[in-house]
């Protein structure tokens, strides 16, 4: 049996009024479905599972919009930027973890090993997107939009790259 709705009364400023009658929600057609639509949308949010995945396909969410709007313009504009899709799954991955530590945060410290794990899950997800992004300039041409990007940007990082590789062969 469904369970008996409440009324209630609410004011709300003219912007915010303004706001919810214009808000695109499937399947609600006045602002209290619209209303309705919202709090059953912020609940579910303050009961879901607040874990990396369920953090990680949140963000991916967020992000769907521009992307959608990115990958139609490549295909009108028979483009593709690899660079950007590698960093467009970097960023979820990596922030999904750093919130998944703060959403499941307690009263107690964090402990070396929780911190020494962390590290590790960062410098693993930041080393991947190095070793993506030296992979697009192993040619002069890489696959983006400006094809040369990677090969006009990379000199100063392999420049490091053989002073740390100087170093530790020095330390041998």
């Amino acid at each position: 049996m469904p369970q008996k709705s409440i009324p209630m009364s609410v004011r709300v400023s003219k912007e915010d009024a303004q706001f919810i009658t214009s808000l695109n929600v499937p399947g609600a057609s006045s602002p209290s479905d619209r209303l309705r639509s919202i709090i059953r949308q912020a609940r579910e949010n303050h009961e879901k599972k607040h874990d990396y995945e369920s953090t990680s396909e949140k963000i991916r969410s967020l992000m769907e919009p521009g992307l959608a709007r990115v990958r139609t313009a490549e295909q009108d504009l028979d483009m593709h930027s690899q660079l950007f899709t590698h960093v467009c799954d970097w960023i979820p991955d990596t922030l999904a973890l750093l919130v998944d530590l703060t959403q499941n945060e307690t009263e107690q410290p964090l402990e070396a090993g929780q911190l020494l794990k962390l590290e590790k899950q960062v410098t693993d997800r930041v080393f991947r997107l190095v070793e993506q992004i030296f992979r697009l300039g192993i040619t002069e041409h890489c696959p983006c939009y400006e094809p040369s990007i990677i090969s006009q940007r990379i000199q100063p990082s392999l420049d490091l790259a053989k002073v740390i590789t100087d170093s530790m062969d020095r330390k041998k």
